[in-house]
Order: structure tokens, then C-alpha cells, then sequence
């Protein structure tokens, strides 16, 4: 018995029973740790209890409250797998089958009537070493059983066919899977391992070798078993029942009993059909690789790590060797000369390409080779790692590439001799752009000043003819100097914030002149929304694609529409895919000029005798553009019946305030007023230039200083510094870059404003006026816009004005809200305006913004709220609105972002500010006197009638004030058709209507009554 503390559980309804048992127990003599249990559900709770483990033996009473013995016997486990050896105690005789509950699972059972301590004791000792023995019985057959299983799952996993027969005529044969799917058995079978084939083995296959049908005693098992020795056969072909043979190599073994008889035998066998099908491809490949080897133009060699171990005929007649010998076992280096065209060694500069190569797997590059005799030649080597009879080895392909190399040093040499044309052909450019663009300049500049004076009817047509040709002169010359650029890679796109409307503005301006006179209506449509929209883009580079597709459609039309569209294709988070579309219903193209339209030089009616003037290169360069800007560009034509052309471009959306910028058109007087005064030195050698710039600069109201080069510059701007500087660049003695370094040198100078004024046009003429250290960039001829564009950007007169010539801003009562000084400046001082502008705010723009904001807040259409708090701040900024427009910024942010909570939280603070300042707005308006039609009208109709003759696009903007001016008359519907008309830019229309309004007026065009 053992030492330790026996755990014992009584399982027992009678209390009597229970402590007689403890104290039979406890008078042994031995240990016991004894547990309790009045019913058989507590007892089967310890019986299996996992944290405390099962009891070492368990008395059971036979009859329970609950169970009866053979149910708890059951609940314990059974004779399958008890958990605990158990002993039956009954007060019962006779009635109770030991046989029984040993079956069920009892080790014992004795009875309360005769039991004392020793029987007890013994009981509980036999009981518990029964238990013990049965277990290990159990461990020991569960322990046979996995090990049968692991035997027959690593015959089924083994690689080989097993077959294995228990008798010497090798019938009842076993096999493992392969063995069975070697006999072909069907897949539904599962065959596992140890399943019996069932028929002799010689039986079911037919087994040949040398051609010859093996008789059974032939085959290895048999043998094995007569010969009563391992049989390691030989390869033998074997035809499956199917009729399919195979190859097979096999060895076998007798199996001997315990009296050293034969009982059987075991055999092995492995397929080896698909190796010998492979042995045989790789033979023929070998043979192919061998035929293709040797047949090779190109030189073609073997090389392992102690030198070259094969090569071809090829090899041999490159190098100049005679038979093989003279160029096996080499080294790559044998074959060079000692040092590269680079410098380096030869014999270490190989080496490194051979370990390379080995590591990398292949490697390409030109060596310099020596012959047989000598001489050296150039080649293209290329190296590859392959198998060759089992081991890595090189497979060397070189070329002789003497001839080559000659070819490429004579393209070099066309190459060398092409650019110096090209370089050439740019010098002759950037020459002839100065030379042309000089007199250019005085041309146009002289013709601006002569048509600002008193001229005949047919003077001022001559002279509009000829500034129209030398306009159209400049554009020939620039498209040749921007496809130039493009073709050296040179033209860059300047980004900046830009809106559409004044890109369709100017556009407009340039053209609906052109248009009407070939009686032809330009009609433009932006879709709505996008007005609203600031983009990053270049606008300029914009513009000349649609003055370029809009001219040309003006150019084959002669009658009907020409329609500009532009729409918004897709936009992605911050950024737009702009749409572009020019139709007109002109004269169309056919397929196959479409295909030439685009190509430079191209046109699609090339003959001498052709109706349509033009270089040819207004389509190329515009395709160039468009794709610099991310777009694609397209035509889409029927014969006689017109033509659309449309492009794309990508632009990014910003909040940035849009910079404006001019084409061809005047500078608005806001502009003009703010640089009288100013104090202009021109640093200019050419007369003609210097009258034409004087000219234009003293008319505006500026003085203006004359320097004839660079060193006279830095004498005159010591003498008094101007308030800008217009630099030309070519200048003898001294040009103007190295003035304007000088300038610069000096801290006091710094920022004083130098803009370049100058012919030249060239991919890197702007960049070398930058980098000089200059601010601005003007080419000649001059355009006035661009001209005082530039000076309205950089120059901050010093000088006071006169009262004549600088009027001041009128005041206004303080409003709520509002900084009216701000608004002001921002519309040039025009107080009538300032306030049409804060009518049309009251009424259009903010009185009704919260009722829409919430119903797109309703709706969920968070970019329609987006768009309504965008479009209110812009405007509310604009005109002087600085905390409104920064609450709706915030309001803009939190509705693109979804954030309803904070949306309802900003937009309650947004409305207390609007109301404050609708109220302070309507205060004002109702303050404010009616005019007399009279006295503002007059000069508003010359100015218009003025800006419409010359189809100038800020007629748009005198239209406007008129038609405010008039809103409460009685004359307020022709005014209101004269802004129709102006705002679709039909300004012969607008002309029109604007002489009935002077009719109705009963006033002149020039103010005075009729």
C-alpha cells in the first residue's frame, strides 16, 4: 500500500453508514482523507470535479435517493472509461449480481452486514490496484493502436509503392495508397494503406525488360523470398490492367517467422515513368541547345570558375583561333587588353563581372576584346547563370559591335552638328523676335497714342486697321516662339488663384468684335456654379487656347453661332476637371484632314490657292498646351455642317483671392488713378521706344525720366529715387542686368520696383530677369493692360497728388459690420457703385442665405451648404464684410466636413452678424436720396457707348451702375436691356438699346441735352 494519503469519496444516503465507514477507516491504522456525499448527483460533482481531480476510490451505496448504483456507474464512466476505481457497498443479499456491476464498471462489491475494517481496507486496496491494471492494459492497446496508425500513415505519405504478401506464393498482397493507385484503383475506393489487392501481383501486372516478358519466379518478391536475400532489381517496364506501361525500379526482401522460415516477402517500387520521359526531353533539349549552339552568329561560350569549358564555331572565328584548345580553359581576361577604355583592369574588372554575375543571375555591358593576333575590337556581352551537367556555369553571348560603334559616333557627330544648328536656330530667333518686336513696339505704341487723338472717321479706321495687323503679327510671332519653346522643353505654366468669368471676359473683348463683323453671333456659357469657383491654373496659357480654337471658328464660318461652353466634368476632393467646348457652323472638316489638324505645320486646306490664311501652328501648340495642363483636346466634325472642338484641363480649387490679370484691352480707370503722380525712370536706347512709352505713360498721368543705358540709370536713381524703374535689358555701355545687380548691391535699393521691358522672348529670357534680381517681366510691344497691370502691382506713388487729378473717396456713414473705406477701394472709389453693389447684397445675395443653407442642411446636400457659405463669404469680403465673411469661411468649413452639430452652433452665430448688417444696410439705403436720372446717367451713357464701340469687356461693369442708377425711374427696362444685352457681350445689340435709353432720355451720347 502506499505511503500517501489515500483520497476516499462515500457515496451514502445513511448517515449510520457513513460514520460507520469513516470509523472502520480511521481504526486501520493507515491515511485516508475521506469526502462525503449524501446523494448521487453530489457524488458524480466530485467524482468529476477537474480542479480537484477524481478521488482515489469511491464507496457507493446501492441504492440512492437519486440513483441507483449502475446509473452512477454509468454517469462515472462506465467500463469503457471510469474515471476512478469503484467499490459497491449494499446492506442487500441476494438480490444484487456481482457479475453485473463488475460489467458495469464496479471493481468490487462487498456487504454492509459482514464488513469490518480489514475487509474495508482490502477492498478499497484490490479495487484500486484492478483499476490501475486495467488503465495500463487501456494505455497499452490505445499505445499498439496509434503506433498501427502512424505505421500505416507513413506508408500511405512514403514515396514508393509498398506491397507486402504473407505468403510464399505472394497472394493476399497489401499495399499502401500508391501501391493501390498503381494498380489503377478506383478513386471512390479509398484505398488506404494495409487494403489487400487481392490477386497475385503476377497476376495483374505483365512485366517486361530488354523487350523480354518476365515469367513470375522472376520477379523480385519472388526471388527475394526463394533466394531468401534483399533483390535490388534492375529497371523493368510493367503493363498496367488498363493497358498503360509504366517504368519501374524496384527492390524486395523476405519476410522470416519466428522459426526462421520464409513467410513472405516486401517490395518497393518506384515510377519512374515521368523521370524517364524527362531524361529523354532533356536529352533532346540538350541536342537542340547543341545544334543551336553551334549554329549561332553570334559568339557563344561556356565558363565555370576555372576558365571557359566550352564554345562554338562563332566564338572561334571572332577571336581568331584555330581549334578549340587555344581558347578552352582560359580566362576572360586572356582575351583583353590590359586596362579597359575606362582605365580600368582588365583581369580585375572581370573577375568582379564573373562573381556578380553568379550572384545575380545576369549581367550586360560593352567590353574591349583582344584577338588571336592582337588586334582589338569592340563588343556586347551578355552573361547568364544556367545548369550545365548539374553544376552553375556562365552562358557568354558577345557581339561584335565595331560596326556599330561606328554608325553611333557618326550619329553622334549629326547629333553634335543638329544641335548646334538647333542652338543656331534659337540665337536666330531670340534675334529676330528683338529686331521684330522693336519696331513692333513703336508701331503699336505710335498707333495707341495717334488713336487717343482728334482723327477723321477714315483716319481712325486706317489706323484700327493697322493696329488689328500688327496685333495679329505679334500673335504669328509668338506661336513661333512658344512651339519653339515647347519643342526644347522650355515653356513653363505660371500657376496662380484665377477666375473663369474674367478668362471668358477677356476673351470675349478680343473677339466678339471680329465675330460680329462677319455677322456672327459669340455666345458663352459657363455653367452655374463655377463663376463663383477660384482655380490654380494658368489663365493666360488658358486664354490662348480658347483665343486660338474661338478665332479659328470664327475664321471658317460665315454665318450662324459660334458657342463657347465650359462645364465641370468630374472634381475630385481639391481638385476640377474643367470641360471646354468650341462650337461653330462653319465649313467642317473631313476625317481625313481631322487626323492632320493637330500636327504642326499642318492645315487642313494646304493649297496655294487656299480661302484661310495661318501658319499652321495655332492647333499643335494649343495641343501641346492643354496637355502640359493635363488634358486632352479633340475635334469632332461633319462636312458643311461645322465643327466642336473640346479640351480638358486640370485645375485645383483654392480659397486664394484671384489674381487679375489683362489680355488686350485698356487698363480700367481704378488703375490709372492710382498711378497718377507716380514717378517712372525708362531705362531705353531706342527713340522710337522712348517717344511710344513716354507717350503712353505722360497721357496717364505720370512723369516720367529717360535714361539711354544702364550706367545714366544708376546716376539718375542716385540723383532721385523713381517710384519704379522700366529696365530694358539690351543697352550699350552698360545693359540692364548688370544695372540692376548693382542696384541690388546696394541695401537701399533693395526693394526698389525694376520691371523688365524688353524684346526678348526666348525659353529663359523671364528666369535671367528674375534671377537678376528684377520683379517683374514685360515683352514688347507693349500692352497697355499688362503695362499698367504691372506698374499698378509694383508701384506705390511717393508723390502727392493733385486734387485734379486724384479724387477723393467719398465718405459714408458708418455701418454695422461694414468697413466701408475697404469696400471702396476695392471698386476704385466709385460711391454709386459701392452702394449698387450693397443693394444688390440686401436683396439678392444675403437676405434669403440662412432659409437656403437649411434647406441643403435638410436635404443632406452638404455641397450645396459648402457652396452657399463659399459664395457668401467671397462677397462679403469683397465688399469690406471682414467678420461676416470670416464666420461664413468657418461655417464653409464645418458643412464640407459634415459636422452637423457645429454646423447648427455657427451658422445661429452667422445670422446674428448678417442681420446686423442687412438692418445697417436697409438703414442706409433708406438715408440715401434718389438721384436724378439726369445727373448721374450722362457720363455713365459716353462711357458706355465709348467701352461698347471697342468691344471693351468692363462695359459690363458700366452697365451695371446704369442700370442701378435707373431702378426706381420709369426708365429702369431699357436700362435693364441694355445689361442683357452687354452681359452676353452682343454689344451691337447693347449699342442699340442704349440709344433708345439716350432717346428716352432726351440726352446725347456726350451728356448734353437734345
Amino acid at each position: 500500500m502506499k505511503d500517501n494519503l489515500w483520497r476516499v469519496l462515500i457515496i451514502d444516503d445513511s448517515p449510520e453508514d457513513r460514520q460507520a465507514m469513516r470509523l472502520m477507516l480511521s481504526e486501520s491504522g493507515l491515511r485516508f482523507h475521506i469526502t462525503e456525499a449524501d446523494t448521487g448527483a453530489l457524488g458524480l460533482r466530485v467524482c468529476l470535479d477537474n480542479e480537484q481531480g477524481s478521488p482515489d476510490c469511491v464507496l457507493l451505496d446501492y441504492h440512492l435517493p437519486d440513483y441507483d448504483a449502475p446509473e452512477l456507474l454509468a454517469e462515472i464512466g462506465g467500463p469503457e472509461s471510469p474515471c476512478c476505481p469503484v467499490v459497491v457497498v449494499t446492506g442487500l443479499s441476494g438480490s444484487i449480481s456481482g457479475r453485473t456491476l463488475l460489467r458495469l464498471g464496479a471493481q468490487d462489491l462487498i456487504g454492509k452486514s459482514w464488513i469490518n475494517s480489514e475487509s474495508l481496507v482490502r477492498s478499497i486496496e484490490n479495487a484500486i490496484e484492478r483499476f490501475g491494471m486495467v488503465q495500463r492494459l487501456r494505455e497499452r492497446e490505445e499505445l499498439a493502436r496509434q503506433r498501427a496508425e502512424e505505421m500505416e500513415t507513413l506508408m500511405d505519405s512514403a514515396p514508393i509503392a509498398i506491397f507486402v504478401s504473407q505468403d510464399p506464393e505472394c497472394r493476399n498482397i497489401k499495399g499502401n495508397r500508391l501501391a493501390n493507385q498503381l494498380y489503377e484503383a478506383e478513386q471512390d475506393q479509398n484505398i488506404s494503406a494495409g487494403s489487400t489487392l487481392g490477386e497475385p501481383i503476377d497476376s495483374t501486372l505483365r512485366f517486361f525488360q530488354g523487350g523480354r516478358e518476365l515469367c513470375p519466379s522472376e520477379l523480385p518478391m519472388q526471388t527475394a523470398m526463394r533466394e531468401r536475400r534483399e533483390i535490388r532489381g534492375d529497371e523493368t517496364d510493367a503493363v498496367l490492367p488498363s493497358g498503360r506501361t509504366i517504368t519501374l525500379l524496384g527492390s524486395a526482401r523476405p519476410l522470416f517467422n519466428d522459426t526462421g522460415r520464409v513467410r513472405g516477402s516486401i517490395g518497393a517500387f518506384i515510377d519512374i515513368t515521368e523521370r524517364k520521359h524527362m531524361e529523354q526531353s532533356l536529352r533532346e533539349s540538350e541536342n537542340r541547345f547543341r545544334s543551336l549552339f553551334e549554329s549561332s552568329a553570334d559568339a557563344l561560350a561556356l565558363y565555370d570558375s576555372r576558365g571557359y569549358i566550352d564554345c562554338n564555331e562563332a566564338c572561334l572565328r571572332m577571336f581568331g583561333c584555330a581549334k578549340r584548345e587555344e581558347f578552352l580553359r582560359r580566362h576572360p581576361s586572356d582575351f583583353s587588353p590590359l586596362n579597359q577604355p575606362d582605365g580600368r583592369d582588365s583581369k580585375a574588372l572581370a573577375q568582379e563581372i564573373i562573381e556578380t554575375t553568379f550572384k545575380n543571375g545576369k549581367h550586360r555591358f560593352d567590353w574591349q576584346h583582344l584577338r588571336f593576333d592582337g588586334t582589338e575590337f569592340p563588343t556586347e556581352v551578355l552573361l547568364t547563370v544556367v545548369e550545365f551537367q548539374g553544376k552553375p556555369v556562365i552562358y557568354a553571348v558577345a557581339r561584335d559591335i565595331s560596326e556599330r560603334k561606328a554608325i553611333l559616333a557618326s550619329l553622334a557627330e549629326a547629333k553634335n552638328a543638329a544641335e548646334q544648328a538647333n542652338q543656331a536656330k534659337s540665337l536666330f530667333l531670340a534675334n529676330m523676335s528683338h529686331e521684330i518686336r522693336t519696331p513692333m513696339n513703336a508701331l503699336v505704341g505710335m498707333t495707341e497714342l495717334c488713336l487717343k487723338t482728334n482723327l477723321s472717321e477714315q483716319q481712325r479706321n486706317y489706323l484700327g486697321k493697322i493696329k488689328i495687323a500688327s496685333n495679329a503679327l505679334i500673335c504669328i510671332i509668338d506661336d513661333i516662339l512658344d512651339f519653339t519653346k515647347i519643342e526644347a522643353d522650355k515653356l513653363a505654366l505660371f500657376e496662380q488663384p484665377f477666375i473663369l468669368p474674367q478668362v471668358l471676359d477677356n476673351l470675349a473683348s478680343l473677339l466678339v468684335h471680329r465675330a460680329h463683323n462677319k455677322g456672327l453671333e459669340l455666345a458663352i456659357h459657363l455653367e452655374p456654379g463655377l463663376a463663383s469657383k477660384t482655380f490654380l491654373g494658368d489663365p493666360q496659357r488658358l486664354g490662348q487656347v480658347l483665343i486660338n480654337l474661338v478665332g479659328n471658328a470664327i475664321k471658317f464660318s460665315s454665318r450662324g453661332q459660334v458657342r463657347v461652353s465650359v462645364s465641370e466634368q468630374t472634381q475630385e476632393q481639391d481638385r476640377s476637371i474643367l470641360l471646354f467646348a468650341v462650337t461653330d457652323d462653319g465649313i467642317g472638316i473631313s476625317p481625313e484632314e481631322q487626323s492632320l489638324l493637330f500636327q504642326p505645320f499642318s492645315q487642313a486646306d494646304a493649297s496655294t490657292t487656299r480661302n484661310y490664311g495661318g501658319t499652321g501652328l495655332g492647333l499643335a501648340l494649343s495641343r501641346r498646351l492643354v496637355e502640359m495642363m493635363g488634358g486632352v483636346i479633340g475635334v469632332n466634325s461633319v462636312p458643311d455642317q461645322g465643327s466642336t472642338f473640346h479640351f480638358t484641363i486640370r485645375c485645383a480649387l483654392t480659397d486664394q483671392a484671384p489674381v487679375l490679370f489683362t489680355g488686350q484691352i485698356e487698363a480700367d480707370s481704378s488703375i490709372l488713378a492710382r498711378l497718377r503722380g507716380a514717378d517712372i525712370l525708362l531705362a531705353e536706347d531706342a527713340e522710337l521706344s522712348q517717344e511710344v512709352i513716354c507717350g503712353l505713360l505722360t497721357q496717364a498721368g505720370m512723369k516720367v525720366r529717360l535714361a539711354v543705358n544702364g550706367l545714366e540709370v544708376l546716376k539718375e536713381v542716385e540723383k532721385s529715387m523713381p517710384d519704379c524703374v522700366l529696365m530694358d535689358c539690351q543697352m550699350p555701355v552698360m545693359d540692364g542686368f548688370e544695372a540692376t545687380r548693382r542696384l541690388r548691391a546696394q541695401e537701399r535699393y533693395r526693394d526698389l520696383p525694376i520691371i523688365a521691358l524688353t524684346a526678348n522672348t526666348m525659353a529663359g529670357d523671364r528666369e535671367k530677369c528674375l534671377t537678376a534680381g528684377m520683379n517683374g517681366f514685360l515683352s514688347k510691344p507693349v500692352n497697355l493692360g499688362q503695362l499698367f497691370a504691372a506698374l499698378a502691382q509694383w508701384v506705390r506713388p511717393r508723390q502727392a497728388q493733385t486734387a485734379e487729378s486724384t479724387p477723393e473717396l467719398p465718405e459714408l456713414p458708418d455701418l454695422p459690420g461694414v468697413d466701408t473705406g475697404r469696400g471702396l477701394q476695392l471698386v476704385g472709389g466709385e460711391a454709386s457703385y459701392y452702394m449698387s453693389l450693397l443693394q444688390q447684397y440686401r436683396d439678392n445675395r444675403a437676405s434669403n442665405f440662412a432659409e437656403l443653407f437649411r434647406q441643403a442642411q435638410q436635404g443632406g446636400d452638404w455641397n450645396l451648404a459648402t457652396r452657399l457659405a463659399h459664395n457668401l463669404k467671397g462677397v462679403s469680403r469683397t465688399l469690406g464684410m471682414a467678420r461676416l465673411g470670416n464666420l461664413a469661411e468657418q461655417l464653409e468649413q464645418a458643412a464640407q466636413q459634415g459636422q452637423a452639430k457645429v454646423v447648427t452652433e455657427r451658422l445661429g452665430v452667422l445670422e446674428e452678424e448678417l442681420c446686423s448688417v442687412l438692418d445697417g444696410l436697409i438703414r442706409l439705403v433708406e438715408a440715401t436720396p434718389e438721384p436724378e436720372p439726369a445727373a448721374d446717367c450722362q457720363i455713365l451713357i459716353s462711357d458706355l457707348d465709348r467701352l461698347l464701340e471697342e468691344y471693351d469687356t468692363a462695359a459690363i461693369k458700366i452697365a451695371t451702375r446704369l442700370k442701378q442708377s435707373l431702378v426706381s425711374s420709369e426708365y429702369r427696362a431699357e436700362a435693364e436691356a441694355v445689361y442683357q444685352a452687354t452681359s452676353r457681350y452682343d454689344y451691337p445689340e447693347a449699342r442699340e438699346r442704349l440709344r433708345r435709353l439716350t432717346l428716352a432720355l432726351n440726352f446725347t451720347v456726350s451728356g448734353t441735352k437734345s
